[in-house]
């Protein structure tokens, strides 16, 4: 080992080992072929415990061995710091491991803090700002967002009241690791999450069992309990809510990502999605406020189309369990709040409209039909012809709530009295128009083509 200065390189070991115990066969056995730099905490282990494993499968002893460069670092008994390029301003807890990576680094000058300000909804003019921080619930975000109620007690952490912390170094809590990725910067790993074969991780947060994996790039993200980026993913200013995925081959941004959502293959970007959402096929989400979730992306769906050529200043509102069938273009603005468990059919292009009659079905329109080419809407189809649809779905969000931190707001059933009262409203509106189209009709119609049912265009 090299070191321009050993005064700042002090010596810490575990209970049961007094200052005067000669510790030189634990240093040769633990520490080498190491360069030190700074103020370095260096933890000798008197033990012989072999806690950490290489990715082939076999124990690596705990020690600092073969890295070019170790400035300015906590390494605590037990750890294993080893075939690493540089580290610095790191804190490395006992059963941690730093194996094979680039630089693991934190900048000075770095803000990084457990709390961060998302953008959501239209990318310019007008886009909403919610500050959120690692363990928020979609009650606390929608609350910011002005979308509902303060969040209940059974939320831990209120926004009137947090006080987010700024990190001063990167921490390996214990049983945490960092594997074979070359560049990694201001981070937080808690407990049994890991870092793998990343390709570049800045300013992120993991909380216990998540992970990032698999050449991705992330910027400036949390993720919570059992969340998971993998596979050529690019991920920035984004939060993944507990047991979320993000990956395949996914690019999201500035996107609060609900509990037991997934998202992969595809594209999004300022959106607010609920949980149990699923998106598994090359898609596109842009400026997507769909806070209750439970809805699926169909492949080459386009939800979030900027038409106008001007700046891209609008926004999608989806409503609970929205399916964008495969190939559907949706320009914006669209709002489906009022319209739960509504289909829109595959090749459906969705101009700007604001739907508000729960479990239809969208279809396309042509010049044939009289519409003058306009979406024809068949009100409460789900429930009239595939009441299957909403048993299935029951029993899926059921068997897919993994999310124990976050079941006290995402289990409620899909035929409960607010979707009732929208059933009802719906309903009321749609007898308005009926009477009102026999009532225009001319007094000489017989009455066979009076009693002709209307048909409802959007």
């Amino acid at each position: 080992c090299k070191c321009e200065d050993w005064s700042k390189v002090l010596v810490i070991t575990t209970d049961g080992v007094g200052s005067g115990t000669d510790l030189s066969a634990e240093l040769r056995g633990q520490i080498c072929t190491t360069t030190f730099a700074g103020w370095v905490l260096l933890g000798v282990n008197s033990g012989n415990s072999t806690s950490s494993d290489d990715s082939s499968g076999s124990p690596l002893k705990p020690g600092v061995r073969r890295n070019d460069l170790v400035s300015n670092c906590i390494l605590e008994p037990g750890c294993t710091v080893q075939g690493n390029t540089f580290i610095d301003r790191t804190h490395v807890c006992p059963d941690a491991s730093i194996i094979n990576c680039g630089s693991v680094t934190f900048a000075s000058d770095s803000s990084f803090a457990d709390e961060m300000e998302i953008t959501i909804g239209a990318e310019s003019g007008g886009g909403r700002d919610v500050r959120v921080h690692v363990e928020s619930t979609l009650v606390d975000v929608c609350h910011k967002l002005g979308m509902g109620s303060q969040s209940t007690s059974s939320s831990h952490f209120h926004y009137n009241h947090y006080k987010p912390t700024k990190l001063i170094m990167n921490t390996i809590c214990r049983n945490a690791s960092i594997l074979h990725s070359p560049m990694v910067t201001c981070v937080y790993l808690s407990p049994h999450s890991s870092i793998d074969a990343a390709t570049s991780v800045s300013n992120v947060i993991l909380l216990p069992e998540s992970k990032i994996a698999k050449s991705c790039t992330v910027d400036a993200a949390y993720l919570q309990w059992k969340a998971t980026i993998t596979t050529n993913s690019s991920v920035s200013s984004t939060v993944l809510m507990e047991c979320s995925e993000i990956g395949p081959n996914s690019f999201v941004s500035s996107t609060v990502l609900g509990p037991d959502s997934h998202l992969s293959a595809g594209e999004c970007h300022h959106s607010l999605l609920g949980p149990n959402t699923n998106s598994h096929h090359q898609s596109l989400l842009i400026s997507v406020l769909w806070p209750l979730g439970r809805g699926n992306v169909g492949y080459g769906a386009n939800v979030g189309s900027n038409h106008t050529g001007r700046l891209p200043d609008q926004e999608v509102c989806a409503g609970e369990g929205t399916f964008w069938g495969l190939g559907s273009v949706v320009k914006m603005p669209v709002n489906l709040c009022d319209a739960p468990f509504t289909v829109v059919a595959a090749g459906v292009e969705l101009s700007p409209q604001r739907v508000g009659l729960p479990f239809s079905l969208v279809l396309s329109g042509t010049e044939q039909d009289g519409g003058g080419g306009l979406n024809q809407i068949l009100p409460g189809w789900v429930l009239q012809s595939s009441p299957y649809t909403i048993a299935r779905s029951e029993a899926k969000f059921a068997n897919r709530r993994k999310a124990k931190r976050h079941a006290w707001y995402t289990g409620w059933c899909i035929i409960r009295p607010s979707t009732i009262d929208m059933c009802w409203h719906a309903r009321e509106e749609l007898v308005k128009a009926g009477n009102s189209s026999l009532s225009s009709q001319p007094s000489g119609q017989n009455s066979l083509e009076r009693a002709r049912p209307t048909i409802y265009k959007s």
